[in-house]
């Protein structure tokens, strides 16, 4: 399983990306094959979780990451 982490600087920034990840329904399985882990890091909060990799293709560019190629 691929592991993405990003340091964000701000406690906003975590909490948008979590309600990105329930709005658009993007919590993977940590026993499938294809799901990302991706932990995320704020000044006071931090997530440690799979994602859909589907989800990170859509969403991951409004973290800076260049997701295009997760194969």
């Amino acid at each position: 399983m691929k592991t993405i982490t990003v340091q964000l600087q701000t406690n906003k920034a975590f909490r948008y990306f979590e309600n990105l990840l329930e709005l658009y329904e993007g919590w993977g399985s940590i026993h499938g094959k294809d799901d990302i882990y991706l932990h995320l890091s704020a000044p006071n909060y931090s997530l440690k979780a799979p994602v859909k990799q589907s989800w990170l293709k859509d969403y991951g560019h409004q973290m800076g990451l260049l997701v295009s190629d997760l194969s």
